[in-house]
């Protein structure tokens, strides 16, 4: 698979340098050929009347514009090149139409000055919309997954896509409303910032998907928009340093003392873009909502997960089992703690190994 990821990689970027070469050489050769008309063609006798100076103008502009400070240095050096050899030469358009030498040679330099002034403006236009260009699409990239932000660039009208395997995880801030009532909106908004920006690191860290954000809660997501086996483990990897990074921050911080409740579960989702303004990529399903349950019915300074979540990460995490609790909207339902990764070389189940302590 990675030889073949590999090998379309290539010929997607060969297919680039080639439509890239196609739009260049015919430029290249049209400027050329139109310049030496220009200054050095054998007709220029009888095209010496009319201001053909400027035929290459469009060429000029079309380059500039196209291929931006590349194309308008081209630009400028071929017809430099070819005007300054027809004055070496004595031939050309400046010489016809001048009665000295010096004369065709102050207006061959302010020919020059025009060209590449023209040149330079127009490159300059097009590296700020390049820029502008670029902040744009960075900035969709923080709203929305790269794939997506793709379909949308390409024209895509509905964008709702079905996961038959996911892990969500929300996360929140325990007693949010009584440290608010001891911060300044300011002291508050930073204290936000700091917590989340951690968290948003552990997401690409651990290369998943951040949903968003809605008060003092967080959500993220592992398995979407590209799929992956590891979801479930990626997922509870970013919950323990969740708690790691919560404990460090209370470390920095003792006047803020504060904890934080996470829940995670596995299972089929719907994922898409909503509305039409200020996009949102969002999910939906009964996995979301027994996640988010998950949080809301959870411990403060624990880690609480689905029997979905716990038998895809048995093998290789500590459990400790909850017992059956009754979600709203659900029933009862049986939910684990999660405590940590397994130890290399431990073989036993961490579920057995608490029954066993609590018989024994």
């Amino acid at each position: 698979m990675p030889m073949l990821l590999t090998l379309g990689q290539w010929r997607a970027i060969a297919q680039k340098r080639s439509r890239f070469l196609l739009e260049v050489l015919p430029w290249v050769a049209l400027l050329v050929a139109g310049s030496w008309f220009v200054f050095l063609s054998p007709y220029r006798q009888q095209v010496a009347p009319y201001p053909l100076e400027y035929l290459p103008f469009p060429l000029i502009i079309w380059g500039s514009l196209r291929f931006g400070q590349p194309g308008a240095a081209v630009a400028v050096a071929v017809i430099t090149n070819l005007a300054a050899w027809s004055m070496i030469s004595k031939v050309g358009p400046f010489l016809s139409k001048t009665i000295s030498q010096m004369q065709a040679a102050q207006a061959i330099q302010l020919y020059i000055c025009v060209v590449a002034f023209t040149a330079l403006v127009l490159a300059a236009i097009m590296s700020e919309r390049e820029e502008a260009r670029r902040q744009s699409e960075q900035l969709l990239l923080k709203i929305l997954p790269s794939p997506i932000a793709d379909r949308l660039k390409q024209g895509s009208q509905t964008i709702a896509d079905s996961f038959t395997q996911v892990t969500v995880l929300f996360a929140d801030i325990v007693n949010f409303t009584a440290l608010s009532a001891n911060l300044s909106p300011r002291d508050l908004v930073a204290l936000l910032n700091e917590i989340f920006s951690t968290f948003d690191e552990l997401a690409e860290k651990h290369d998943l998907e951040k949903i968003k954000t809605i008060g003092d809660a967080y959500m993220v997501v592992g398995g979407l928009p590209d799929p992956r086996d590891d979801h479930a483990a990626a997922v509870a990897e970013m919950a323990l340093d969740m708690q790691e990074a919560i404990a460090n921050f209370i470390c920095r911080h003792h006047d803020r003392p504060f904890d934080m409740r996470i829940g995670i579960n596995t299972g089929p989702v719907v994922a898409g873009v909503i509305g039409t303004k200020k996009f949102l990529y969002d999910l939906w399903g009964d996995t979301v909502n027994i996640a988010s349950r998950m949080e809301s019915q959870g411990e403060r300074g624990k880690i609480q997960v689905t029997e979905s979540t716990y038998l895809a990460l048995k093998d290789d995490f500590e459990f400790e089992p909850r017992g059956v609790i009754t979600v709203k909207g659900r029933g009862e339902m049986m939910t684990y703690w999660l405590h940590g990764r397994k130890k290399r070389g431990d073989p036993a189940s961490t579920l057995e190994n608490f029954d066993s302590r609590t018989t024994g």
